[in-house]
C-alpha cells in the first residue's frame, strides 16, 4: 500500500467531533471502526481510509421520493395516500 498522509487518534477525534475517549472506545470495540496503525505506543490511522470509512457511512434518505439506497423512486411509484381511521385525538394535525 502507497504510503499516505498518517493522522494521530487525537486528531482524528478531534476531526470527528469525539472525545479521545470515545475514539479509543470505537477502536477497541467497534469492528466496523476503520484500520489503524501503531508504531511504538501511538496509534494512527491513514487519511484515505478514515474518508473511505466515512463515505461509506453518509446518511441515505428514505424520504418518500427515495428508497433505502437514496435512488429515486418515480412519483407514480409512491403510495402516499393518508389512512382513512377517522378523525385524530390531536385534531387532525399530521
Amino acid at each position: 500500500m502507497p504510503l499516505s498522509k498518517l493522522i494521530s487518534r487525537v486528531e482524528l477525534a478531534e476531526q470527528l467531533g469525539i472525545s479521545e475517549s470515545g475514539e479509543l472506545r470505537g477502536r477497541l470495540l467497534d469492528p466496523g471502526w476503520p484500520a489503524h496503525i501503531r508504531i511504538g505506543q501511538r496509534v494512527f490511522y491513514r487519511e484515505a481510509v478514515v474518508e473511505q470509512w466515512l463515505q461509506d457511512r453518509e446518511a441515505r434518505t428514505t424520504s418518500p421520493g427515495f428508497d433505502s439506497a437514496g435512488t429515486a423512486v418515480p412519483h407514480q411509484q409512491l403510495d402516499l395516500a393518508v389512512p382513512s381511521d377517522g378523525p385524530t385525538t390531536d385534531g387532525g394535525a399530521l
